[in-house]
């Protein structure tokens, strides 16, 4: 039965056989499809590549005036920098050189350390200070809170 099968095939038309009508007709059909594709969808299609690639090379122009400002403000930065460690080495070396003479200056300021004066004690630590002052508020609190009980108590309202 597969023998019978085999030359129904052939007569009809095998894999190899071109069928010119369905040639001619696809040909003409693609020439059409063309010709109208080219007058309704090619020029937008056209204008988005192009708007696509304007975008692209707005980009990448946009990253390049970034990046050389970026380098810009490195080299700056780093200028800075350098001076800030010079300006910092200047004042660390005032400060050592101005040191001494303020350790000259404070002593001989100092009462102290000099003809023996009005201050020969130790001084009075702020921690103290504060003590005493906080004890002398006490203080008056204790006595405006007694006036207040004898007057009311002497003056019955």
């Amino acid at each position: 039965m597969t023998g019978a099968l085999i030359p129904g095939v052939l007569a009809a038309g095998g894999l190899t056989d071109i069928n010119w009508t369905l040639f001619w007709a696809t040909l003409v059909l693609f020439g059409i499809f063309a010709f109208v594709m080219s007058k309704l969808a090619w020029k937008p299609l056209l204008a988005m590549i192009e708007e696509r690639e304007k975008g692209v090379r707005d980009s990448v122009e946009g990253a390049q005036r970034a990046s050389a400002e970026a380098q810009a403000l490195l080299a700056q930065h780093q200028e800075l920098l350098r001076e800030g460690g010079r300006q910092r080495e200047e004042i660390i070396t005032r400060a050592s050189e101005g040191r001494s003479r303020l350790d000259v200056s404070i002593a001989l300021q100092d009462k102290r350390f000099g003809d023996g004066g009005a201050y020969s004690g130790r001084r009075v630590s702020l921690r103290k200070e504060r003590r005493e002052g906080r004890l002398v508020f006490l203080v008056l609190v204790v006595a405006l809170v007694a006036a207040v009980i004898w007057l009311m108590s002497h003056l019955r309202f």
